[in-house]
């Protein structure tokens, strides 16, 4: 991770946020939508006050994004959902974890309690990313996500802070 830089995203990000998340949806399912266009993209992210994204940047390029979703909900209040995607060229170099650390630390900072982490059944790097930073597998949504490869179960994993 020498030349890469974790920050904060701004709206002039949001190309390649979109970028990285749309590549990440060919590989494995995402919460990114690839059916908005980048500017609906950009607003969910950045017009709205219950995400927070930050970015990984090599050479001023998105390369990676963290999202912390918070919930709106009563019930859910001091739950989050986080979400890490990292480009196909910059996987097995730390960006992940780092930005999960990131992710960990503003979550806390902003009141959170607990995160969750939706992963898709055979994403086994995603799996082992969470398992790293002690989230339990606490769930699974059956038939959950659709992509070129069929049907496939979403598991949820959590975590306090």
């Amino acid at each position: 991770m020498a030349n890469i830089i974790l920050r904060r995203a701004n709206e002039y990000d949001y190309a390649g946020v979109y970028a990285v998340r749309t590549e990440a949806h060919s590989v494995h399912y995402t919460r990114a939508n690839p059916s908005l266009s980048p500017y609906e993209y950009r607003n969910a992210l950045f017009n709205n006050s219950y995400v927070t994204t930050y970015v990984a940047l090599d050479d001023k390029k998105v390369v990676g994004v963290g999202t912390i979703l918070k919930y709106k909900t009563n019930k859910k209040q001091g739950i989050g959902r986080v979400n890490v995607t990292v480009s196909r060229k910059y996987l097995k170099k730390g960006i992940g974890g780092a930005m999960l650390e990131i992710l960990h630390k503003v979550s806390a900072k902003e009141g959170l309690r607990m995160l969750e982490a939706h992963i898709q059944q055979d994403n086994d790097a995603g799996k082992a990313l969470v398992s790293k930073f002690n989230y339990t597998l606490c769930g699974e949504i059956e038939d959950a996500l659709a992509d070129a490869n069929g049907v496939n179960n979403e598991l949820i994993y959590i975590r306090k802070l």
